[in-house]
C-alpha cells in the first residue's frame, strides 16, 4: 500500500476529484490511489457514467463519530462509500455489489438501496450487508445468492431462448418488455419508459448512456443494434 496526502481540486481520473475524498473533519485526504483507479475502471467497464462519494478517507476521530467499524479500512486509506449513476438514474446498490464481486474488488458491502462499501484490501475478503452489522454476513460471500439476482452467465442459453424482444421501445412503452429492459439496466422496474423529464423514471437517459457507452446511436430508442448489445434476440419493426 503507498499512501499520499492530495490537496483539494485534483482531478484524480475522469469521474473522481480530490475534493470528494476528503475527511469532513480533519480536511485531510490521505489516499492509496489504488481504490481510486479500480473505481474508475469499474465504471468504465459498466458504463456508470457519474459517482456520488459520501465517505472516503476517515480520520480516527471521524471514524468513532459515526461509528465505524474499528480498524476500517477507510481509516488506511483504500475504501469509499459511493453510489453510481447511468445518467441520472442511481443504478440498483444490489446490482452494484453483484458486479462488484465479478469485478473482484476485495471489499464489497451493501448499505443501502444506493450506496455501497468498495475497498481494495490487499488481504482477505469483505462480503457485508451494514444493515446487519460490519461482518462478513453475506453467505458464501455471493450477493448474486442473496438478493436472489440471477447472473448472466449463469446458465447459457441458445439464441431462440434468449429474450425475444418483439418492438422497438421508446418513450411512452409500457409493459413487461419494458420491465427486462430496466432489469437489464439495473434501474427501477415498473414497466413505464418515461420521457427522461420524470425524475422517478428516467429509462429514455439510462438508454441513452448505455448506447453511448457501447458506441452505438444515443437516441434512447431500444431497436435491434441496441436489443443485440443487451445480449436479447430482436424481432421488432
Amino acid at each position: 500500500m503507498s499512501v499520499k496526502t492530495y490537496k483539494k481540486g485534483i482531478q484524480l481520473t475522469k469521474n473522481i476529484n480530490s475534493s470528494e475524498l476528503v475527511c469532513p473533519c480533519c480536511k485531510v485526504l490521505k489516499l492509496d490511489i489504488t481504490i481510486v483507479n479500480q473505481v474508475q475502471d469499474f465504471m468504465n467497464i459498466n458504463g456508470y457514467t457519474k459517482c456520488i462519494i459520501s465517505s472516503c478517507y476517515r480520520c480516527s476521530k471521524r471514524n468513532t463519530q459515526i461509528k465505524g467499524s474499528k480498524g476500517s479500512q477507510h481509516c488506511i486509506s483504500d475504501a469509499m462509500d459511493l453510489c453510481f449513476y447511468i445518467g441520472k438514474t442511481i443504478v440498483s446498490s444490489k446490482i452494484v455489489c453483484c458486479k462488484a464481486q465479478d469485478y473482484g474488488f476485495n471489499g464489497i458491502a451493501y448499505i443501502d438501496k444506493n450506496y455501497v462499501h468498495l475497498d481494495s484490501r490487499t488481504s482477505g475478503k469483505y462480503r457485508g450487508d451494514e444493515r446487519y452489522g460490519y461482518g462478513n454476513n453475506v453467505p458464501n460471500g455471493d450477493f448474486y445468492k442473496y438478493f436472489n439476482i440471477k447472473r448472466e452467465n449463469e446458465t447459457p442459453q441458445p439464441p431462440v431462448d434468449k429474450f425475444n424482444l418483439t418492438r422497438t421501445l421508446k418513450k411512452g412503452c409500457k409493459g413487461n418488455d419494458v420491465k427486462e429492459l430496466q432489469k437489464k439496466l439495473g434501474i427501477k422496474a415498473d414497466g413505464i419508459f418515461g420521457n427522461g423529464k420524470d425524475k422517478k423514471n428516467n429509462t429514455y437517459l439510462a438508454v441513452k448512456s448505455f448506447q453511448k457507452a457501447n458506441k452505438l446511436s444515443a437516441d434512447g430508442i431500444v431497436g435491434k443494434n441496441t436489443a443485440h448489445k443487451l445480449g436479447w434476440l430482436y424481432n421488432g419493426k
